[in-house]
């Protein structure tokens, strides 16, 4: 099975708790770990009004809060913040024109410079699949 190149993470209701205590300091230790895909965006959706500027904000705090006393370097949460996204939108309106615009535009997330550039390829169980060196797939691991 050939792994994805791009992939686009969507988290509905977003907005809750469950994203900013366990999902988005989950995905920041792939992120450090260098274990998320070439091009990977986070499009965070729910009802709370929020921009990806102020949404980002806030899963700021959040990803700090979680981490306690672990060093984190700024620099790599500000990288990994800017592939965060966030779409405010009511699942009881159907009104035609209400969010499918800003949906359109999740797909443009995973070209650059939104995307993120793996410093290696990894593979499905998250090990290295580079070749001659001394990372190689765990012998579990049967994806390519």
């Amino acid at each position: 099975m050939k792994r994805a190149d791009s992939q686009l993470l969507v988290i509905f209701g977003a907005s809750g708790d469950l994203t900013g205590r366990k999902l988005l300091p989950a995905l920041f230790e792939l992120f450090i770990g260098d274990m998320l895909p070439e091009h990977f965006a986070i499009l965070g959706a729910a009802r709370t009004g929020y921009t990806d500027e102020e949404f980002r904000a806030e899963q700021r705090k959040h990803i700090l809060e979680a981490r306690g006393n672990k060093e984190t370097n700024s620099a790599e949460l500000d990288k990994f913040l800017r592939i965060l996204f966030y779409l405010a939108f009511d699942s009881t309106n159907s009104a035609p024109n209400s969010w499918p615009a800003r949906l359109r535009h999740s797909g443009r997330l995973l070209q650059p410079p939104y995307a993120r550039k793996a410093k290696r390829p990894v593979s499905w169980c998250g090990r290295s699949r580079r070749t001659g060196g001394s990372a190689t797939p765990d012998s579990s691991c049967t994806h390519p």
